[in-house]
């Protein structure tokens, strides 16, 4: 959810994705900051969204995630800081290469 959030804050950016392309890349996002297979076949199949559709969402968002810490805006990151959400806004973005 926090990264979904994110989008919200640069909205206009994001709105030549659609909502579940949005999701989706966030999911993925939060997987690779997890440590986890970011996209893996059996999600690919039950999506039906292939990898190199989320890329371009992906890397935007990732780039969000990256400027929280300095975005004037703090609330989203307010929110997410609180023990109720675990403190995910705390989680640092992964390092990601952008090819």
């Amino acid at each position: 959810m926090y990264l979904n959030e994110l989008s919200l804050m640069s909205g206009e950016s994001f709105l030549r994705y659609t909502p579940s392309l949005v999701a989706a890349a966030s999911l993925a996002l939060a997987r690779q900051t997890l440590g986890s297979e970011v996209w893996p076949a059996t999600v690919v199949e039950s999506s039906g969204i292939a990898m190199s559709e989320l890329q371009e969402c992906l890397m935007a968002l990732h780039a969000m995630h990256e400027q929280a810490e300095d975005c004037p805006q703090q609330a989203v990151r307010e929110k997410y800081r609180s023990t109720k959400y675990h403190s995910v806004s705390e989680i640092s973005p992964p390092s990601m290469s952008r090819h």
